[in-house]
């Protein structure tokens, strides 16, 4: 398959062309600067017959390059706009306060609203956030989508969005600083999204568990649900209606696809246990209302399902039952368990096509081939033990190399993230690549690996689609990266290699904890 890119990319050219020369398109408005008003476009320079739809284009390009200013939308925002791209895996965000009132003021139908302010927790820029989310919000009431993850969200905010915003279908509030007020404030009676919601992110916040429970019941068309405490709600739910046999047919259900808990100690007993022995337990129905059947057919059906252990020496062992019933899982994260069995994962979950593992410890097993495999991401991060339980565990917690080899051979793997792996090595690579293996790979991720130049440039020189390649401490230099930069340039192949020195922005996605050198850039 080739690597090179379509010849014609007339557009593309003429978008690149006008940012690369945008001060110079803008001095005319920079002129008459009191006539630019945040209601309507400006009508004068060149952008004034420019049609909307390449409008956006030029604004997306511009949000690409990370230079998109106040300024710069001000002259270019058309007024039908629906949504802007923001990407939440760079430090970069074009949304700021004033951005976002422009956009209320002068497009009213605006449907996507994102706002990133993971740095500010000073109690005047808070208030200062808040009330600008709160009076855009009022003017936006065609919302569909709200992303206001890792920015500090106050109650005000919430009924705000819960009395406007009738057309809600997304709420993303991931690591934001929301508890128990600001969830009941969105399953209040009178809020408006509770029957629109189809996805809602609170992972990472303080949202206690029967407000889980509570979000669980009361959202009637909820289908994408992302919590810490997903398990232990629905736990909860379940011994509080086991033994209502007579209960009413009008139970509320819920029919979540995504399933994310972080385990811990609960008392004398793990909740891993507890959770284990509830899920594979066959219940007579005759003995159990609809609802708890409901509870069981939706976590056996989840296709997402993240889970976490905050205590060291938890044994992923009591949760495989459960974990390898849920035979329509896409997507499978693991991280800080004991004894993972990656040849049980394959043979079992033969839909599956993203695998991340991150600081496990695995047992070595057989050769597998998962069937589906197209993701797979496995991450070590030595600073998250005590010493001597890593010392006396480090050898077991890099994939072996004969097992890694088999699990990359699977024939439809695409994109592959690994963070120090001692098995990840340039002889495997090579003996990959001898196999013909490889040949669907786009992205190619690799940090503090033994791999070497040459992989890369057997990877290119076979031809095979690789789009992105992003290498970091690994045994490779700057010169070298350099020049296969230029190679692709050359030779006009789709192909972004680059050389980082930090911790990638979106590991934050990835493992909370992991620290981020920098601050999402405004």
């Amino acid at each position: 398959m080739s690597n090179h890119k379509p010849v014609t990319r007339l557009i593309q050219l003429s978008l690149c062309t006008i940012v690369d020369n945008l001060d110079k398109f803008m001095a005319p408005y920079k002129d008459r600067w009191e006539e630019v008003v945040d209601e309507e476009r400006p009508t004068f320079g060149r952008f004034d017959t420019v049609e909307s739809y390449y409008l956006i284009l030029i604004i997306e390009e511009i949000i690409k390059r990370e230079e998109l200013t106040y300024e710069y939308l001000k002259v270019l925002l058309p007024e039908d706009a629906e949504s802007l791209s923001c990407d939440e895996n760079t430090r970069f965000s074009c949304f700021g306060c004033k951005t976002i009132e422009l956009i209320s003021k002068r497009c009213p139908g605006f449907k996507v609203l994102h706002c990133h302010y993971e740095f500010i927790r000073l109690e005047d820029g808070v208030k200062r956030i808040n009330l600008m989310l709160k009076e855009s919000i009022q003017r936006l009431t065609l919302l569909q989508k709200i992303d206001f993850c890792d920015t500090w969200i106050k109650n005000e905010t919430i009924k705000c969005i819960a009395s406007y915003c009738t057309d809600l279908r997304e709420l993303n509030l991931h690591r934001t600083n929301i508890n128990k007020n600001e969830a009941n404030s969105l399953l209040h009676e009178s809020s408006v999204v509770k029957n629109s919601l189809t996805k809602l992110i609170i992972d990472e916040t303080c949202v206690p568990t029967q407000s889980v429970e509570q979000c669980l019941l009361s959202l009637k068309n909820l289908t994408y649900f992302q919590s810490d405490r997903t398990i232990e709600a629905t736990l909860k739910l379940f011994e509080t209606v086991k033994h209502l046999a007579d209960a009413s047919d009008e139970l509320p259900k819920f029919k979540t696809t995504v399933c994310k808990n972080k385990f811990h100690r609960t008392g004398v007993k793990r909740l891993t246990e507890d959770f284990a022995k509830w899920f594979v337990k066959k219940f007579p129905e005759e003995l159990y209302n609809k609802f708890v059947s409901h509870l069981i057919i939706s976590l056996k059906n989840i296709t997402q399902l993240e889970l976490s252990s905050w205590d060291e020496g938890h044994s992923v062992s009591l949760l495989l039952p459960a974990i390898i019933s849920c035979k329509n899982l896409i997507t499978l994260k693991l991280e800080n368990f004991m004894f993972v069995d990656i040849t049980l994962l394959g043979n079992s979950l033969k839909k599956l096509e993203k695998l991340t593992l991150i600081n496990n410890i695995f047992v070595r097993s057989d050769d597998i081939q998962f069937e589906n495999l197209k993701e797979l991401q496995v991450l070590l991060f030595e600073d998250s033990f005590e010493g001597d339980y890593y010392r006396f565990h480090s050898e077991n917690m890099n994939v072996p190399y004969l097992l890694l080899l088999s699990v990359l051979s699977s024939e439809k793997i695409e994109k592959v993230l690994f963070y120090n792996q001692s098995s990840f090595i340039s002889p495997l690579m090579e003996n990959l690549l001898e196999r013909g293996c490889l040949r669907n790979i786009k992205e190619l991720k690799v940090f503090k690996c033994l791999v070497g130049i040459d992989c890369i440039w057997q990877i290119l020189n076979q031809n095979i689609p690789i789009t992105d390649i992003v290498l970091g401490f690994c045994n490779i230099s700057n010169d070298e990266v350099k020049q296969i930069s230029n190679y692709c340039k050359r030779n006009n192949l789709a192909t972004s290699i680059t050389m980082v020195s930090e911790i990638p922005y979106y590991f934050k996605w990835l493992v909370p904890g992991v620290e981020i050198p920098y601050s999402r850039k405004q």
